[in-house]
């Protein structure tokens, strides 16, 4: 479809992500032991996170550890700048950090939703599908710091760019 079609995209994006947080929420319910029954799994995580980009995006969030190098991500981008842009924003997703060291290598991928409340119809929605590759610092396996890459494909524009880094600190349930 184009956007010439008559037809409106208002609930595109909105589907999926319901869509993917609703195959999420099977998870959450996991114990929290391993998958694989090994007996490490990190602690559950709240994260706040701060984006630089084309906008100023900060979020808080949740990390649920599913096994000891598998975990699954919300995060709710309350606060945005500028206003007229991006104000609101929500994102699900994934992340596979391989290793036990204090300096680890992440990747991770996302479907997020950013909003603009003053707008209507298809110009509301912003979905993209996101490759988070990033860097994480665990050094007492409480709390962490992690810097990501977004490179995000934009669904209804199809394209893929580099969108922005991603800055977390995140501490135990």
């Amino acid at each position: 479809m184009t956007r010439g079609s008559g037809r409106t995209f208002s609930h595109q994006g909105v589907g999926l992500v319901v869509g993917l947080f609703l195959s999420v929420i099977p998870a959450l319910a996991i114990p929290g032991a391993s998958l694989h029954g090994q007996s490490s799994v990190p602690r559950d995580q709240f994260h706040v996170s701060v984006t630089l980009g084309g906008h100023f995006l900060v979020g808080i969030g949740y990390t649920r550890w599913i096994e000891e190098h598998h975990a699954l991500e919300f995060t709710a981008f309350p606060f945005a700048h500028p206003r007229e842009g991006f104000p609101f924003g929500i994102r699900a997703g994934y992340a596979w950090v391989p290793s036990d060291e204090v300096w680890r290598a992440k990747l991770g991928g996302s479907v997020t939703l950013l909003i603009r409340p003053g707008n209507t119809g298809g110009d509301r929605f912003t979905p993209t599908l996101d490759l988070t590759p990033g860097l994480r610092y665990d050094s007492d396996h409480e709390r962490s710091f992690r810097a990501d890459i977004w490179m995000s494909y934009y669904l209804r524009e199809k394209v893929f760019v580099p969108t922005g880094i991603e800055f977390f600190y995140a501490w135990p349930k």
